[in-house]
């Protein structure tokens, strides 16, 4: 790389650990992680994740104990939708929504037409919790971001919209990619996801583009921001045309620490 590898960039690493479950280069990275951020409590769930991932349930233990040992407490989860221009918020198993009941319903029955229809199963691996199976799924049923989608799905998003948009604090599970993918393909909708690192498309059960935010090796700089929107506007007609599993690392001349990568599936 033509840059020291920041913060940023050794945790999509460890992120592309746990996806292909490489525990060992994995580990070493989030030593490494460790050491240069010890605080971030990001970085210890990413690990713990890691772990979670390849079945090392004692090792998640002892990360999750370091993490209460340093006082260091994970970022609720929390997705949002805007509905007749008013913002509604979701936590992880919140209730406090009027339409809860509806919502939960809705939910309810998209599943049962996707395991009848597309034979959909939750991946209970991203539950997160060493517990019996039913209650894992019981967790993933109504993670936030679906319960985003529910209350877009109860206000007229079943018959009227045709693009439904999801806001999320931090990055999307993978049992929640595969619903909403299926979901897509189902109601015959597109669904616009953003999360803390980047946005999604899913479009007639496919994920149709996604892309990561701009990645700086050193700080924040307008600049680079100003490059960056110039860049995807340019590109953004090329994009729309490529075919599956397309992937380049742009560099910007003007700003060398600006490392930008997009993937388009």
């Amino acid at each position: 790389m033509p840059l020291e590898p920041s913060v940023g960039i050794r945790q999509t690493l460890l992120s592309a650990c746990k996806l292909h479950k490489d525990l060992e280069i994995g580990r070493e990275v989030g030593e490494v992680l460790l050491r240069l951020d010890c605080d971030n409590p990001v970085n210890h769930v990413m690990m713990s994740n890691l772990y979670v991932e390849v079945g090392e349930w004692k090792e998640y233990e002892r990360v999750r104990r370091l993490m209460k040992v340093k006082g260091l407490k994970k970022e609720a989860g929390c997705s949002w939708i805007e509905i007749d221009k008013v913002m509604h918020y979701f936590y992880g198993g919140d209730d406090k929504q009027p339409l809860t009941n509806r919502i939960h319903n809705v939910l309810k029955e998209m599943e049962r037409m996707m395991k009848e229809e597309m034979g959909f199963a939750y991946d209970v691996r991203f539950a997160l919790h060493d517990v019996e199976e039913e209650s894992k799924e019981e967790t993933l049923r109504f993670h936030n971001e679906k319960l985003a989608i529910g209350l877009g799905l109860v206000c007229g998003g079943l018959e009227n919209e045709s693009l439904v948009r999801v806001f999320k604090n931090l990055r999307v599970c993978g049992d929640c990619h595969e619903f909403i993918k299926g979901l897509s393909k189902l109601l015959k909708k597109v669904f616009l996801v953003r999360d803390a690192n980047k946005f999604h498309r899913f479009e007639d059960g496919l994920l149709r583009l996604k892309f990561y935010k701009v990645s700086l090796a050193v700080g924040e700089d307008p600049e680079a921001s100003v490059l960056f929107i110039m860049f995807l506007k340019l590109w953004q007609p090329w994009w729309t045309s490529l075919g599956v599993n397309n992937h380049f690392c742009f560099f910007s001349k003007h700003c060398p620490h600006l490392c930008f990568l997009t993937t388009i599936d």
